[in-house]
């Protein structure tokens, strides 16, 4: 939707916004459900962002690395993650 946080490609379309508004309105799980395909698949046909398939972040864990909590901070434009780790020595080479 046009000024949230997550619309990094800053697109402003009036047709998807009334989705939005609609979908917030709705009454049933099943109304959400239908207006959220909708949506879905007008964003597929209006192609507002080409995505090059490029990971700039990766994701990289030895099987004896183990996490306990994840938070994900999300500030503005800014994304924080904060983890608990702990070594298993057990399966430590």
């Amino acid at each position: 939707m046009t000024g949230a946080a997550p619309n990094d490609p800053m697109v402003n379309d009036p047709t998807y916004n009334a989705f939005d508004t609609q979908a917030l309105s709705a009454s049933t799980t099943s109304d959400v459900q239908t207006i959220v395909q909708a949506a879905n698949q007008y964003v597929a046909q209006q192609h507002f962002v080409i995505s090059l398939l490029q990971p700039y972040q990766y994701a990289l864990y030895q099987p004896w690395l183990n996490v306990t909590t994840i938070n994900l901070v999300v500030t503005g434009s800014r994304c924080l993650f904060n983890a608990r780790f702990w070594i298993d020595q057990s399966l430590e080479r």
